[in-house]
């Protein structure tokens, strides 16, 4: 046999193939999004941290606040107007302290389990010092902020109205319901660090401005701002609405009230009026109370939603969302 033939019926052998030692791409995935994984939980981590520790430190910050003074009626026609006063500026809603003044506890999902104090026992023994202290500038008696209370509603609320409200909740039977001390979540935390609404609102209060003089009630655009600000706290700074910085869908979204159109631009004082009184719109929308408290809003005088509608039509009209 030739070696040509033998070249061809033979087999050539060749040395065994070493096995490889390399991975396969599907473990080199795995391998290399294990390590993405890790980097992004160090990176979360070390964001939830910082806002943890941002957030307590708000919590912790202590505030000096000076001493205030204003007169306390006990008279009933006072105590009568008090309540009034109570219940239409939105201390009595579902949400808050209730009419009794007891107070509950407002399970809100992530953002955590809030407790509204109940003034019956927590204000029993309030100087009118400790009462401006809390209402007006978030500050509890410890000297740090008070919690998901809108005090900055309320840091110009005049001397005459807060006594008037202070006469009532003393005049209140002591209501025997203990709540529990607040549970915070962390979305709470993040929406307060992202400027939505303030768990903290000491830490929005300018604690040094003054006041001017008590307004003189009446159907005026000077009586209408200082309603006004009672506002802001939903509807935003220019009271032009729009969905609330970070805040759950839940929370709505508060109308434009300035006179642009996506706002109250043709509203008459009288489609006004029906939408405070019965929740409303001129286009037959019903608006949720849990969002708008208009049942406690019903209790305003004609002659306050006459200023108030007098203040918002005097606003430069802006586009829904400018806050």
């Amino acid at each position: 046999m030739t070696d040509e033939v033998k070249s061809a019926t033979t087999p050539t052998t060749h040395p065994a193939a070493a096995p490889t030692t390399r991975p396969s791409s599907g473990k080199k995935w795995l391998r290399r999004s294990g390590i993405g994984v890790a980097v992004v939980l160090a990176v979360l981590l070390l964001s939830l941290g910082g806002a943890y520790a941002a957030s307590t430190s708000k919590e912790s910050t202590h505030y000096e606040v000076a001493d205030a003074s204003f007169e306390i009626p006990t008279d009933a026609a006072s105590i009568a107007e008090g309540h009034r006063l109570y219940t239409a500026r939105g201390c009595s809603s579902p949400d808050c302290h209730l009419d009794d003044g007891g107070g509950r506890v407002l399970e809100m999902g992530p953002l955590g389990a809030l407790s509204a104090s109940n003034l019956t026992v927590h204000c029993a023994d309030f100087t009118a010092a400790d009462w401006s202290r809390s209402v007006r500038h978030g500050v509890n008696r410890e000297g740090t902020s008070v919690r998901f209370m809108p005090s900055q509603d309320f840091s110009g609320m005049s001397d005459r109205e807060l006594g008037l409200i202070v006469a009532y909740v003393r005049s209140l039977p002591r209501v025997d319901r203990e709540l529990p001390p607040h549970q915070i979540g962390m979305l709470a935390r993040f929406i307060d660090l992202a400027g939505g609404f303030a768990l903290f609102p000491a830490s929005v209060i300018d604690h040094s401005a003054v006041d001017d003089p008590d307004p003189e009630p009446g159907r005026t655009v000077e009586y209408g701002a200082y309603l006004g600000r009672v506002c802001m706290g939903c509807h935003g700074e220019h009271l032009s609405g729009g969905p609330i910085p970070g805040a759950p869908p839940e929370m709505g979204t508060p109308l434009n009230l300035t006179p642009d159109e996506s706002g109250l631009a043709g509203w008459t004082e009288e489609q006004f009026r029906e939408v405070l009184r019965t929740g409303r719109t001129p286009s037959g929308r019903q608006i949720d109370a849990r969002q708008m408290p208009y049942p406690t809003l019903a209790l305003m005088t004609d002659d306050e939603i006459g200023a108030l509608f007098l203040y918002l039509q005097s606003l430069p009209p802006m586009p829904e969302g400018s806050r």
